[in-house]
């Protein structure tokens, strides 16, 4: 065989070895995915740091846009997105199309607010039927608290949610016990308390049809920084960074 032709195939080789692993990273699209998430909640805030993060480590650049929640249920349903950031366990059982991507990787509470002078507690979703409610529309945890209610607002931001119970047209602003904190520690709302928590939620991370190929190495990569213990630390920086801002 020539130098020459040894050199031919050499590179050839070469090129060939290389076209392979460009392919592998095709199959796993490396390049980006787009989520919708739910607007101004804290706990979304928060698991988009996290949900970046994981999907880093597969090599895949996460981009997150907020929007009303029942937008956000909307686009993924209609695949114009590629999935949502975080939703409960029932969110999957009421839209089986979508794919719920397992283990659960951040969790809330579904908590009431109400006035100070207000003797409220609560601890049961029973407990909730003396009382008139408020909730952020298109949220699942507390549209689930609230289901079959027959005393409920539905209205489209955390400021109005507790804006309505301040001026006495709700008796309990239902939201995540982080979000809720975050509004109670602003002066104009140091009239309000927590009236209790009805339920510990565990956050999954959705995909529908388009991105389905992401489920197993999303899983897999979950289940690894479980394990190892990273992902509690990543859950700590997180809420760190977030609850720090004003």
């Amino acid at each position: 065989m020539t130098k020459c032709n040894f050199t031919f195939i050499t590179a050839l080789l070469i090129c060939l070895i290389f076209a392979d692993k460009v392919n592998a990273n095709e199959n796993l699209n490396l390049s980006s995915i787009n989520f919708v998430a739910n607007e101004a909640l804290v706990e979304q805030q928060i698991a988009e740091i996290i949900l970046k993060q994981v999907y880093a480590n597969i090599n895949v650049a996460a981009n997150v846009i907020p929007m009303p929640p029942s937008r956000a249920s909307s686009m993924n349903l209609n695949l114009e997105s590629d999935g949502e950031i975080a939703r409960i366990y029932s969110y999957g059982v009421k839209f089986p199309q979508l794919i719920r991507v397992e283990p659960p990787y951040y969790s809330l509470t579904t908590t009431g607010f109400c006035l100070k002078e207000k003797n409220i507690e609560i601890k049961t979703k029973a407990d909730l039927t003396k009382y008139s409610l408020a909730v952020i529309r298109g949220v699942a945890h507390t549209d689930a608290a609230s289901e079959g209610h027959p005393n409920v607002m539905a209205i489209a931001t955390g400021v109005q949610l507790y804006d309505l119970v301040l001026k006495g047209r709700a008796d309990i602003a239902l939201d995540s016990g982080i979000n809720g904190r975050k509004f109670l520690a602003k002066k104009e709302y140091s009239g309000l308390k927590e009236c209790g928590t009805i339920a510990n939620l565990e956050l999954y991370n959705y995909l529908n049809v388009k991105s389905a190929k992401y489920q197993k190495p999303v899983s897999e990569a979950l289940t690894k920084l479980k394990s190892s213990g990273e992902l509690k630390k990543m859950i700590q920086k997180a809420e760190n960074e977030v609850l720090s801002k004003n």
